[in-house]
């Protein structure tokens, strides 16, 4: 008859077959796992390689719905002053501009218009420029952010963009089509730098929502022009058959 004492079951073989870690790792979790606790149980064992990927994927969660809008210096009421500032500025180019003859002056009313319609696409592309934050928050799956703060913003990169655009020229010029070509240029690459400043997103980011802006304004120009044309046609279809 053997006289050696019975040996006391141990913690770990009876943990054995539900541990997915060798008991080194297990006691050593703190290092292990990068700084994330584990607290064994007699139950249940570690997470193992699942668990760091259910982590990983909840941080690609957290990252993913980040803000398209940062609360980030400068604020909304700084950006509003300064797009109501360029915005004068470009009602005040307009208004400058020489008239249909060349270097001839504009009449007052052909100023005024051009002062109203200055204001006019400033307003209604920066609500399209907003529209246009909106569906890349859905395209990209992510808050919005301040409506506030993304509403300044635009103020000030379409309010810049129209003050290159209202820039006087010469168009009676030789190098009058080169020169407002060049023009349209500055004007965009303004808005994009302006954009990608105030936004403080990746160049791919920026890129998008340049993008859906862009979309937005040319819906807009030939939703405008078809109408126009559709109305110059009527007038001229009632003209033509009212005549003897």
């Amino acid at each position: 008859m053997s006289t050696e004492p019975a040996r006391e079951p141990d913690v770990a073989d009876a943990r054995a077959p539900y541990d997915l870690e060798p008991p080194l790792r297990r006691e050593q979790g703190t290092e292990q796992k990068a700084g994330v606790a584990e607290v064994p149980s007699a139950g249940a064992g570690s997470l193992g390689a699942g668990g760091a990927g259910e982590a990983s994927g909840a941080g690609k969660a957290v990252e993913r719905v980040g803000a398209i809008c940062e609360p980030l210096f400068p604020g909304p009421r700084v950006l509003v002053l300064v797009g109501v500032t360029l915005t004068l500025v470009a009602m005040i180019l307009a208004a400058s501009q020489p008239g249909a003859a060349g270097g001839e002056a504009a009449p007052w009313a052909l100023r005024l218009g051009r002062v109203l319609v200055t204001l006019f696409d400033i307003a209604v592309h920066t609500g399209t420029g907003m529209v246009a934050v909106l569906l890349m928050a859905v395209f990209l799956q992510r808050r919005v952010g301040g409506v506030d703060l993304a509403a300044a913003r635009m103020l000030v990169a379409v309010s810049a963009c129209v003050c290159v655009m209202n820039m006087p020229v010469d168009r009676s010029a030789s190098l009058a089509t080169v020169v407002l070509g060049l023009r349209a240029l500055l004007a965009l690459g303004a808005y994009w730098v302006l954009l990608l400043a105030l936004f403080r997103r990746s160049v791919a980011d920026t890129n998008i929502l340049a993008a859906f802006h862009v979309s937005l304004y040319l819906v807009m120009v030939l939703g405008t022009a078809l109408h126009s044309a559709v109305q110059s046609a009527s007038v001229a279809g009632v003209t033509a058959g009212g005549a003897p």
